[in-house]
């Protein structure tokens, strides 16, 4: 897992890789308005009434995501096998707080239980 910020999935097993991409222009599908109304909810920085607005003008992208064809929310593309950094390791752990498995190499020890990074940021 590297994160980039981008939605974009590699799926590979030896000899082969496939890249899935989101395609441009779907979140931002209805406009600049409804992407700065969610970057601000996304913070926590939505009066309730933002809040109410964000929410209905969301359930439209939600149907559309649910019902589109996969071929026209994401490109996929044959990419060159990459085999793991020798570094990577798929070590999980339980957060005590949440009880969600994250990779353990994402875990902090606070107040003397391993918790997830999201956890971690709470309080």
């Amino acid at each position: 897992m590297r994160e980039r910020g981008k939605h974009v999935f590699t799926v590979q097993k030896p000899g082969c890789a496939i890249r899935i991409v989101l395609r441009p222009g779907i979140i931002g599908r209805y406009g600049k308005e409804y992407t700065d109304l969610m970057e601000k909810v996304a913070n926590g920085k939505g009066a309730s009434d933002e809040l109410e607005r964000f929410h209905s003008w969301s359930q439209p992208l939600i149907d559309y995501i649910l019902q589109a064809p996969a071929e026209e929310l994401f490109e996929c593309k044959e990419i060159p096998y990459v085999a793991f950094d020798p570094g990577f390791a798929f070590d999980m752990f339980l957060c005590d707080v949440c009880g969600e498995e994250a990779p353990t190499k994402y875990s902090l020890i606070k107040d003397g239980k391993r918790v997830c990074l999201e956890c971690a940021d709470k309080e």
